[in-house]
């Protein structure tokens, strides 16, 4: 029998876009045992009333929304699966995702793997380089087998793997956690690879946070901070720290009276990234 495996989508106010996603985890064609878990964080709209009505899904209720990575540890007691597949909540899946995703990561011994995602007319490689210097984690602009890093959009995890790293730091609250995720790994030994074919769709690329304005650029620089200061070496943190607000205002266009909230998240989360530690998932 193939290895089991369970798909999990984390959902926030999600109503308008999730049923997408979940039938799309619905019509896998995988020989083997699967199961899809909604884990639903605190939602306000109608999402969980709208799961508990979709026939072959299980869905858990978490009281708060805590960020990405709390949804996934609190879902990992409740999985026994060999694999997880983890996928966003506007994110199609194809039908042969599991079915070609799976034998590649068996047949190669790899813990953490991702396909190349279709957006539309374009494609992005879910992947991409890390530069440990200035803690700068940069979108592979071409298809990459080997890489530091793979997005957590359609990311298919080994369960023995994800128990050893303690699943996600849910100190990130959203991004950048499937960076420290990987980057963690690495330092494991655990190999990480890009399957070079297009499974699944993902046409409205942050659709599911688009609407947060400042407070979206406000959460990114947080996270930031936190993976600078777990990932880059003492002596460079501080230039790394330079460095990312200089390319927020030239590179990413974050209009300047946006700047001191921002400053404010990544040293809230420079500061904070030791005093909290991944979330156990055993």
């Amino acid at each position: 029998m193939n290895p089991s495996v369970t798909i999990l989508i984390i959902n926030y106010n999600g109503a308008a876009f999730v049923m997408k996603s979940i039938e799309s985890a619905l019509a896998q064609h995988y020989d083997g045992p699967v199961r899809i878990l909604v884990v639903d964080n605190g939602s306000t709209d109608n999402s969980v009333a709208l799961l508990r009505e979709i026939r072959g899904i299980d869905v858990l209720e978490h009281s708060a929304n805590g960020g990405y990575g709390a949804g996934v540890n609190f879902a990992l007691p409740s999985i026994d699966s060999d694999y997880i597949a983890f996928l966003n909540p506007d994110a199609v899946a194809k039908p042969e995702w599991l079915a070609t995703i799976v034998p590649f990561m068996l047949a190669g011994d790899i813990a953490f793997a991702s396909s190349i995602i279709s957006a539309g007319a374009s494609t992005y490689f879910a992947s991409g380089i890390y530069y440990a210097s200035l803690g700068i984690s940069v979108d592979s602009q071409e298809p990459r087998a080997e890489t530091d890093w793979l997005t957590g959009c359609a990311l298919v995890a080994s369960r023995a793997a994800l128990d050893d790293l303690h699943g996600f730091d849910d100190g990130f609250f959203l991004y950048y956690e499937d960076v420290d995720l990987c980057l963690r790994a690495i330092e494991r030994g655990y190999r990480l690879k890009v399957l070079q074919e297009a499974l699944v769709d993902h046409p409205d690329r942050g659709s599911s946070t688009n609407a947060l304005g400042r407070r979206k650029m406000e959460i990114i620089y947080h996270s930031r901070g936190r993976l600078i200061a777990k990932h880059v070496t003492p002596l460079l943190r501080l230039p790394a720290l330079a460095a990312a607000l200089v390319l927020a205002v030239f590179r990413n266009r974050i209009p300047l009276p946006w700047m001191p909230p921002i400053i404010r998240e990544m040293l809230r989360g420079f500061r904070e990234a030791g005093q909290r530690r991944p979330a156990s998932a055993s």
